[in-house]
């Protein structure tokens, strides 16, 4: 494949990862939880948790909210000890926070046009946070799958095929098997194993390294009696793709020279390589 096809693959790949793993959200986040960047916390924004803000006296700490948002509350839970202003510059209001007293704590709400945000502010003596920001990966990630077809590239179209399936007039994520091993026969280089192996109960993929641009295998189904059949399948933007799921089998590169490819869950005689 191409570097650029490659470099999308894999970032749209992680919007999958994202979108599998993610854990359930916590009931507060700490400014641990998020990232730094210069003088600045990133919170990733979960619609139902709190999120921690060290403040300090004698300065200001600048809640920066997502642009083109409109600010329609704004509230909290101590307003005598808290010093609360807010302001816009250009398409972004910005909210500004200064504790009266050192030690204190309260909780902050603010709904605007798009959102609600709920914060847990914190007076403390050194460290606090000069600025937070939230960013939005599950609101771009549902923006990406709602957009109109055409697709812009041939890139998002191979996403959309592999990963994606049509619901109800509508794309979700597919299940993917991705609890696969392989066993190594004969002298082969793991340059020459695939990068990924997965299938999606009706399919099967396996992708191919870049590197290997002249030594592609064969794919062969193998059955109970260790009997060899070759497979209808195609390539694809460096995928094998096959119409079926198997419980063995083999990509031959020579007849010596094979990767025997089972689920993991499947026991196999002699150790993996």
């Amino acid at each position: 494949m191409k570097l650029k096809q490659t470099a999308l693959l894999v970032a749209l790949t992680c919007c999958i990862s994202t979108a599998f793993a993610a854990d359930e959200a916590k009931s507060t986040y700490d400014t641990s939880d998020g990232s730094c960047s210069a003088a600045k916390v990133v919170y990733e924004y979960k619609p139902d948790s709190l999120f921690r803000v060290n403040v300090q006296m004698g300065y200001v700490t600048d809640i920066a909210l997502k642009p083109g948002e409109t600010i329609t509350y704004l509230g909290a839970g101590d307003t005598k000890r808290w010093l609360i202003d807010q302001s816009s510059v250009g398409s972004t209001s910005h909210i500004y926070i200064k504790p009266l007293a050192k030690g204190i704590s309260t909780n902050m709400i603010i709904n605007t046009n798009q959102r609600t945000y709920r914060l847990y502010l914190v007076s403390v003596t050194s460290n606090y946070t000069p600025i937070v920001e939230f960013s939005f990966p599950d609101e771009a990630f549902q923006k990406m799958m709602a957009r109109p077809l055409p697709w812009k590239s041939k890139e998002e179209k191979l996403f959309y095929d592999i990963y994606m399936e049509k619901k109800d007039g509508a794309y979700a994520l597919k299940k993917l098997n991705r609890k696969y091993k392989v066993k190594k026969h004969g002298k082969l280089e793991k340059t020459l194993y695939p990068a990924e192996i997965f299938d999606d109960g009706t399919r099967t993929y396996i992708l191919m390294p870049q590197s290997n641009k002249y030594d592609l295998p064969v794919l062969y189904n193998v059955d109970y009696e260790n009997k060899m059949t070759l497979v209808n399948y195609r390539i694809k933007n460096g995928y094998i793709i096959a119409d079926r799921v198997f419980r063995k089998a083999r990509l031959c590169y020579t007849p010596k020279t094979y990767l025997d490819i089972l689920p993991s869950d499947v026991l196999y005689g002699g150790a993996e390589n």
